[in-house]
């Protein structure tokens, strides 16, 4: 099934009666999220020019075995961060704010592209909260050219108010179009209007806005991730981590996938049949299979004394396990480029609270 035939208006008529919307103070900004399901707690971090509403499909199934939480990174733009003083370090501060503030311990981390970065990071400086950790289209060195850079840099000189609607949402926003705009133009000239006029139109419930992407934000962090390299401490990282990727995808290479891969002590490899950046919205259904099986078979290799410690999964248990997933296959071992000038590895942050 394409995302053009998912059933989001019944998705997004649930979301709206039973998930909770609001913000959270953590400290440096006041972030929006939404937490929707009951069960142990998977909260989810989105990537750049994206919002919360990334993990919208991926909550819709998971929300009867899970307690799904996403939020929104500052953007400097709608709530009170100020972007110069952030860095992937003060991201994850944020995120242990977050655990914190919700009292969760022993979390399952999902995080997409830029945002399996603050999931990695935070299980190695904070491996008392996390219990496991999922990596979607995800990266530890991702590196870009010095031109790119350089034009990057400029971003600090545009307007805080040039934004635009995030544009990954657009399966949703199309099926909500029509009923939102109360027209009766076809649903292609409602999907153009919710496009050029987004400022006249009201959110639909339980969103008090619709989520939008700063420019300014998109070109910091964008630059942030040119200077992003955690290959140093993968080895360090004892906690389970399944790697989800496509057969291709556009804006991390299979490489990214496969040093994480033979980098982790404890990383399980897990294929869409699919291209893309965002099997979220386009595969939410084999995507939730992926995580809730990942999710049951660490669990029962985790330690019985009640400790949020997992244990270390064996080759035997991680290729029989991979192999009952449907509709993927496990990664192959991708070519190790020669990691010749690392970065310094961040230090250890203290404990927030």
């Amino acid at each position: 099934m394409s995302a053009h035939n998912l059933p989001w208006l019944d998705w997004w008529h649930a979301f709206a009666e039973e998930a909770h919307v609001g913000t959270i103070n953590l400290g440096r900004y006041e972030a929006e999220y939404f937490s929707w399901g009951t069960g142990p707690a998977l909260v989810c971090i989105h990537g750049l020019a994206d919002s919360f509403l990334a993990f919208f499909p991926l909550a819709s199934q998971l929300k009867s075995h899970f307690r799904i939480i996403a939020y929104n990174l500052p953007d400097g733009y709608r709530d009170t961060a100020r972007l110069q003083e952030y860095s992937l370090t003060e991201l994850t501060q944020d995120l242990i704010r977050l655990l914190n503030r919700l009292h969760i311990r022993g979390a399952t981390l999902v995080g997409h592209s830029y945002g399996a970065a603050v999931a990695l990071l935070a299980a190695y400086c904070f491996p008392q909260y996390i219990a496991r950790t999922v990596s979607v289209c995800g990266f530890a060195y991702r590196p870009l050219s010095r031109w790119q850079v350089k034009l990057l840099g400029l971003g600090r000189l545009l307007p805080r108010r040039w934004a635009c609607l995030t544009p990954y949402h657009a399966e949703l926003r199309s099926a909500l179009a029509p009923r939102l705009l109360a027209t009766t133009a076809p649903a292609q000239s409602a999907y153009a209007r919710l496009f050029r006029r987004p400022a006249k139109l009201e959110a639909p419930p339980p969103l008090r806005r619709w989520p939008r992407v700063s420019f300014r934000a998109w070109t910091h962090w964008a630059k942030e991730l040119a200077h992003t390299d955690l290959r140093p401490i993968l080895p360090q990282i004892h906690r389970p981590v399944l790697v989800i990727s496509t057969d291709q995808d556009p804006l991390v290479p299979a490489t990214c996938q496969g040093e994480l891969l033979t980098t982790l002590p404890q990383a399980i490899g897990f294929r869409i049949r699919a291209s893309g950046h965002f099997p979220n919205w386009t595969h939410p259904r084999v995507l939730a299979h992926a995580i809730a099986e990942f999710h049951r078979m660490t669990s029962l290799a985790a330690p019985q004394d009640g400790s949020t410690q997992a244990s270390t999964l064996t080759t035997e248990t991680a290729s029989l396990n991979c192999s009952t997933l449907h509709h993927s296959c496990p990664l192959g071992q991708a070519i190790r480029p020669p990691f010749a000038n690392y970065s310094a590895a961040t230090d250890k942050l203290s404990t927030l609270s």
